[in-house]
């Protein structure tokens, strides 16, 4: 299992830089060699990501339903949970949202990847747990 955050996964739907590396995960995903865990925040980040980037509507639904048929694992963190992600936001100075994907890789025991390089940046003692594409 690997962690994935809204910056790898958009990059599935867009060609820019790192986007052929982001689509190994994918590639990976469909075929049943890896197993892909996000928090279901995940999808609000991304319908935001792609009210900004100008998708149109049809391209954001299009993009929404072919995650869907995705195995996507969607967790949700419990109460105590967001506790331990708010220790994570103290610790490496980061967004609720980014120690939520931090979080999960670390309940998991699991690789953390991201194309966020300030998240590398304040996250790199981590070693493995966080990996740029």
């Amino acid at each position: 299992m690997v962690v994935l955050d809204c910056s790898v996964i958009y990059k599935w739907f867009v060609d820019e830089t790192d986007s052929d590396k982001a689509r190994v995960y994918c590639k990976q995903l469909v075929d049943g060699s890896i197993q892909i865990a996000c928090p279901r925040l995940l999808l609000y980040e991304l319908g935001n990501v792609f009210r900004y980037k100008n998708f149109t509507k049809e391209l954001q639904q299009k993009c929404f339903c072919i995650l869907e048929k995705f195995s996507l694992q969607l967790l949700d963190p419990s109460f105590e949970d967001c506790a331990k992600i708010g220790q994570i936001v103290e610790e490496f100075d980061i967004t609720f949202y980014d120690a939520s994907y931090l979080w999960l890789a670390k309940k998991y025991k699991c690789d953390f990847i991201t194309a966020d390089e300030k998240l590398v940046k304040k996250t790199k003692h981590l070693g493995e747990s966080a990996l740029l594409l």
